[in-house]
């Protein structure tokens, strides 16, 4: 773990075979930066809960999503989206709208 007065980044290796996790939760002026990676030298697919109450001003994530998994917490989640990457990057925008 290493962290700052205003950053923290954790690792765990190998939560599943040869994937490697990394977070790291920033304070900014405006808010807070919440970059999440994800390595492998292997293809796989990723599930990333995101929850807010709002929603995204982008699109990126706007076509509904279908879950593999029904049991272990999946049996929860409701309004599934599905993203999409280009190449080995994505970026979530991090601008919300409030719900009220």
């Amino acid at each position: 773990m290493e962290k700052t007065d205003t950053s923290c980044t954790v690792e765990a290796e190998n939560v599943y075979e040869d994937v490697l996790f990394r977070r790291n939760l920033e304070l900014t002026d405006t808010g807070y930066e919440d970059r999440f990676y994800v390595k492998s030298e292997s293809s796989h697919v990723y599930d990333y809960v995101f929850h807010v109450q709002g929603e995204l001003l982008d699109d990126v994530c706007s076509v509904s999503g279908e879950l593999i998994f029904s049991q272990n917490g999946y049996q929860h989640l409701s309004d599934v989206k599905r993203a999409k990457t280009e190449g080995s990057q994505m970026e979530l925008p991090g601008w919300l709208k409030a719900r009220r």
